[in-house]
């Protein structure tokens, strides 16, 4: 497998990227760190902070190419989101590691939505591609 043209995005955070990019999705590729231009929402109301159910988006990347679009995202939970249990989806693979992958139709008017939970960080994949396809992206995930 060829190396990346470029090296992996150094970040302040842990992030997922692909390890190797295809040549089917490295026409284009972006990456986002959050707030994205919008002012961050503090939590209120009667809800403590500590017990407010969110999720942080630290980064997105984006690749595009003639196989599609795909969007990596990594997330962080709350710990009152972690203390429930999350519905991720159905279970439909495996990484490398054991960990299981669940998958979402119909996201972001993409198509589908593959995604785990490892370390407190949930991990998606979602594109206008096949599950199978995902899946099989998502074993090259790199991300600690």
């Amino acid at each position: 497998m060829p190396e990346p043209a470029t090296p992996p995005v150094v970040a302040p955070v842990s992030i997922a990227q692909l390890r190797h990019v295809p040549d089917s999705l490295a026409a284009f590729i972006a990456v986002g760190f959050p707030p994205f231009g919008r002012p961050r929402r503090k939590p209120g109301g009667p809800v403590a902070a500590h017990e407010s159910i969110s999720w942080r988006i630290m980064c997105v990347i984006q690749y595009r190419g003639s196989e599609g679009t795909l969007l990596v995202s990594t997330v962080r939970p709350s710990p009152a989101a972690l203390a429930r249990e999350l519905d991720l989806g159905v279970p439909v693979g495996q990484l490398p590691d054991g960990t299981t992958i669940y998958s979402m139709v119909g996201v972001d008017n993409l198509g589908y939505q593959v995604r785990w939970l490892k370390g407190g960080i949930i991990v998606a994949l979602t594109g206008n591609m096949s599950v199978a396809r995902l899946v099989e992206l998502a074993a090259d995930i790199d991300w600690d």
